[in-house]
């Protein structure tokens, strides 16, 4: 068993839920390494609180949506009946990020443009814009750092 701070990005495997055992939610991530026939995909299984259930489902995150999330990690081998060996990853998620699959924007239906993302990487649950690295100023690739 081993215990660490992890970052994990992938897609949810169905629309976040809460969890009857507790005040929480939960949901699991999908996610794939490799490509061809040597791509594989581990399956993060993910605890939140209830505000950031609530903040995920006001998101609009849902089955398939791209997220990115923080928190404690924890993966498990745990042996069977059979002999054989069951592998689990977990994380309980003490930030997260949406991460639009189209480029940080969504597209208004209604005039096909796309719309800028208004939101901020100091609030968990939101994409980062421009402004929140360099301070919002042109970044300068001759300054030193």
């Amino acid at each position: 068993m081993s215990n660490f701070i992890g970052i994990v990005i992938g897609r949810l495997t169905k629309d976040p839920q809460k969890n009857e055992k507790n005040d929480g939610g939960n949901f699991t991530i999908a996610v794939d390494h490799g490509y061809g026939d040597k791509k594989t995909t581990d399956f993060w299984k993910c605890f939140v609180s209830k505000e950031t259930l609530e903040q995920m489902q006001n998101a609009k995150v849902k089955k398939g949506s791209l997220v990115q999330v923080q928190g404690t990690a924890r993966a498990t081998s745990d042996k069977q009946t059979d002999g054989s060996y069951s592998n689990s990853c977990w994380v309980n998620v003490r930030e997260w990020n949406y991460l639009p699959a189209n480029g940080g924007g969504k597209k208004d239906s209604e005039s096909g443009e796309k719309e800028e993302s208004k939101s901020s990487a100091k609030e968990p649950g939101k994409t980062p814009s421009f402004s929140d690295f360099a301070g919002g100023r042109p970044v300068d690739d001759d300054e030193p750092y």
